[in-house]
């Protein structure tokens, strides 16, 4: 049961990064952001993405133990990882509205998580995804957290491209002063208004 739902979730996500990679190389026939909220594209985008996330969820409990971590780990370091992680990608879905976090377009949106990184919410789930991993205890999890990982830290070069030729040099500008995710290094820069 549990290679079932694994081998289901890895090709969800092999499927997810070859559409966002086909986005990035191809933007005149990109399937994310879509063409428009009815499309196929955005069903089958989001279709994988739950597959993903339920799965991981999912496996988590199934193999839960499998990989032996110390309490600290699972407790002390995988719980805090996991709810901060989903409240700041709830935070972010709540700023943004949930029709452009499904990537219809909308204004750009400059307050609360938008301040300090540009794709809150794949940050908030990534470090939620590490955190789920952790709690779990599970190889499995750990496994397939890692392999999700990577069409996240990818969606953002097929959208960013998209927002610039929508949004033009307010977001050109947004682009210079706010980092993809984190910023690694102290910033000389005048921080950004409300």
């Amino acid at each position: 049961m549990i290679t079932f739902f694994f081998l289901l979730i890895i090709v969800a996500q092999i499927l997810a990064t070859i559409s966002i990679v086909f986005s990035i190389l191809f933007p005149a026939h990109r399937i994310y952001p879509p063409d428009k909220s009815s499309s196929w594209k955005l069903f089958f985008l989001w279709g994988l993405f739950d597959i993903s996330t339920i799965g991981i969820v999912g496996v988590g409990i199934l193999d839960q133990g499998s990989f032996p971590l110390p309490p600290w780990m699972q407790i002390g370091l995988g719980v805090p990882l996991s709810v901060g992680g989903i409240g700041f990608g709830l935070w972010s879905v709540i700023i943004l509205g949930p029709s452009s976090t499904y990537g219809n377009e909308g204004p750009l949106i400059l307050r609360g998580p938008y301040r300090i990184s540009r794709n809150p919410q794949y940050l908030g789930f990534i470090v939620a995804l590490i955190g789920w991993s952790f709690v779990t205890s599970s190889g499995v999890t750990i496994l397939a957290a890692l392999v999700w990982i990577i069409p996240l830290i990818l969606v953002p070069f097929a959208e960013e491209p998209w927002l610039l030729q929508r949004l033009g040099s307010e977001y050109e500008e947004y682009l210079r002063k706010v980092p993809r995710f984190v910023r690694l290094k102290k910033r000389n820069q005048e921080s950004m208004g409300s």
